[in-house]
């Protein structure tokens, strides 16, 4: 339970509601001002919420976010729901709405654009020489061979009329604009976050991180401590980016050495390498494989999105609480479950499982081992 509420700290600390408030409450300080807003990603709504606070009157523009966004709804606002990870024709709409939206804006309009994981799927325009079905086919190619969020961005780059700065030069003719952003990408790289659709060195918009994942990792220490947890490292760990299946055994192996009421937790995007069609989210594989090399002694093991989903699944990732450690026999189906990334059954039968659930935020995954 105290993993499950670190977690749930984390996610509070960094959700687009809670931080794009503060920022409005800055920005309207001392009087309130129209802005044409652009948001997209999984965060979407709950920034846009943040943001008008209140002040519904003050805000217009259009909105691109996922099927699972639950966030509230505004008039004013064109709402789209569009396709992740993969995109569709959805995409392909909302890419052509953006590209409305930027003509519409006049030079004189102050513009926020406002950007989440999840955007490089949600929005796109192709470049002529590729269909929307070779793209799908080539982005499932490159999402299964395990690459790093810096190489799929790259590959979405080559093809795209709105990444790699494309909208920033599509508002060029504005001169008051700001990109507030929620960043999914190690050392916040604001030309690979969401595929830098805003992000242009000529066409130049000035950009701000208002959450990331070493603030919710931060969260999930300030809980623990202030539950009577150590945590023997000083600061966050480095952004984790390692194979999924070598940084659970790391995980798993570490937790089994410390001593009561230790804890570590860290932060990142392990690489994963998928074969076949059985779907296994990222978190739960680095959570099982853990189980296997911990000593299941009061040890706990949480591994889960900050966005609230874990791949393809329809959990959140798992949170293992050691009980009756499994029989050899056990262990053993735990390590096929793991090579044949057949993950989420495991998770499943032992009820280990956490649900999916919107969160308003996307900064990567999180981490938590305890001993109890």
């Amino acid at each position: 339970m105290a993993a499950e509420g670190a977690y749930q700290a984390a996610v509070r600390a960094v959700a687009g509601d809670f931080v794009m408030s503060k920022v409005a409450r800055s920005m309207f300080r001392h009087r309130d001002f129209p802005v044409k807003v652009l948001a997209v990603g999984k965060a979407a709504s709950a920034m846009v919420a943040g943001l008008v606070d209140g002040r519904s009157e003050i805000a217009t523009g259009l909105v691109i976010t996922t099927e699972l966004d639950n966030g509230p709804r505004f008039e004013g606002f064109e709402h789209l729901v569009s396709s992740h990870p993969i995109p569709d024709e959805r995409s392909l709409r909302a890419g052509e709405r953006a590209l409305e939206f930027a003509a519409s804006c006049q030079p004189s309009d102050r513009v926020l654009l406002l950007l989440s994981g999840g955007a490089s799927a949600l929005m796109e325009s192709l470049r002529p020489g590729i269909g929307l079905s070779d793209f799908q086919f080539q982005t499932r190619q490159v999402m299964n061979s395990g690459a790093d969020i810096f190489a799929l961005n790259k590959f979405r780059q080559q093809h795209s009329l709105i990444k790699s700065g494309g909208l920033a030069q599509a508002l060029g003719h504005v001169k008051w604009k700001r990109a507030y952003v929620i960043s999914d990408v190690m050392g916040n790289d604001f030309s690979t976050i969401g595929s830098g659709p805003f992000w242009d060195e000529e066409h130049s918009i000035p950009h701000r991180v208002v959450a990331n994942n070493a603030m919710a990792v931060q969260a999930a220490r300030a809980h623990l401590l202030q539950n009577k947890f150590w945590l023997e490292e000083p600061e966050p760990l480095p952004f984790v980016t390692r194979d999924a299946t070598e940084f659970g055994e790391r995980l798993g192996l570490q937790v089994s050495a410390f001593v009561d009421r230790e804890a570590v937790v860290c932060g990142g995007e392990p690489t994963l390498a998928v074969t076949g069609d059985i779907p296994g989210g990222r978190s739960q594989h680095v959570a099982l494989v853990a189980a296997t090399k911990m000593d299941w002694m009061g040890t706990a093991i949480l591994a889960a999105g900050t966005d609230g989903r874990d791949g393809a699944t329809n959990y959140a990732g798992a949170s293992i609480t050691a009980q009756d450690k499994p029989t050899p026999t056990r262990i053993e189906e735990f390590n096929t479950a793991i090579r044949t990334f057949d993950t989420t059954r495991i998770i499943e039968e032992e009820n280990w499982a956490l649900p999916a659930a919107y969160t308003g935020t996307n900064v990567n995954d999180i981490f938590i081992a305890i001993r109890a």
